[in-house]
């Protein structure tokens, strides 16, 4: 299992939608510090397209280049061990 870790506050993604605000999508980041909370997912391939997620509804910057807001925070993929149901 792996989660994604955000260096600027040293706290795990626990909620993103790359879609938040209708204007223009800047995204919007939910961050924990407890790893637990944190978005979990099977592959590290699968943590890195979250990450790189594109806006749907506004695709691309004014510049032209995708519009992926979450990848303006520097992050690291973390491998944790898998979670037991309570």
């Amino acid at each position: 299992m792996y989660v994604i870790k955000c260096l600027t506050n040293n706290e795990w993604i626990e909620f993103y939608d790359p879609d938040w605000r209708e204007a223009y999508p800047t995204g919007y980041a939910q961050t924990t510090a407890d790893i637990r909370r944190a978005m979990p997912f099977d592959t590290e391939k699968q943590a890195i397209e979250f990450y790189r997620s594109q806006s749907k509804l506004v695709p691309l910057r004014p510049d032209g280049l995708p519009n992926r807001p979450l990848t303006a925070m520097s992050v690291v993929v973390e491998k944790i061990k898998a979670r037991h149901a309570a």
